[in-house]
């Protein structure tokens, strides 16, 4: 009697949940409109492997990341069928030097099929010129601050007697 068990399964029975992210380069993706500061981002709602009988997923959360100082968040699904969003949430995602935080879009749906991979998501959201400043000016700030505090300590008298 011999019994094989392989290391994973290999017939059915995937109940793992895992991620999938890649970078894409943004100017395929991202558009500046002419008026005002307002930018256009189109990217699929689903992207990853493709197979001839489908995937069907239980559950999928997608999450955009803005950059810090967006406002004004808006976003459509355009293309295919239509895709039940069950949730959406706004909020903030704070990450390495963040000074308020990065906008994040979150939105959950359930019982997702493989044809939607037709259908884009598109955010329009305001990011103002000042803003990509931020950062930068933070970072110079601190710096300067510590350059301050370091000539403020060096000019302080720590000896112990008098001076002649």
């Amino acid at each position: 009697s011999l019994e094989l068990k392989p290391r994973y399964p290999i017939f059915g029975g995937w109940k793992y949940s895992f991620r999938i992210g890649w970078n894409n380069a943004l100017s395929s993706a991202l558009r500046k409109l002419k008026t005002g500061n307002t930018y256009v981002l189109r990217v699929p709602f689903i992207e990853g492997p493709k197979m001839p009988e489908g995937i069907q997923y239980e559950h999928v959360v997608l999450r955009v990341i803005l950059p810090e100082g967006a406002t004004d968040i808006r976003w459509e699904t355009v293309g295919g069928t239509g895709l039940p969003v069950l949730q959406s949430e706004i909020s903030l995602h704070k990450t390495f030097m963040d000074t308020l935080g990065r906008s994040e879009l979150k939105l959950s749906t359930m019982n997702v099929a493989d044809e939607v991979r037709d259908v884009d998501l598109v955010v329009i959201y305001e990011y103002p010129f000042m803003a990509a400043f931020r950062k930068p000016l933070s970072i110079f700030a601190a710096v300067l601050g510590v350059f301050t505090v370091i000539w403020a300590a060096s000019r302080v008298d720590t000896s112990i007697g008098r001076k002649r």
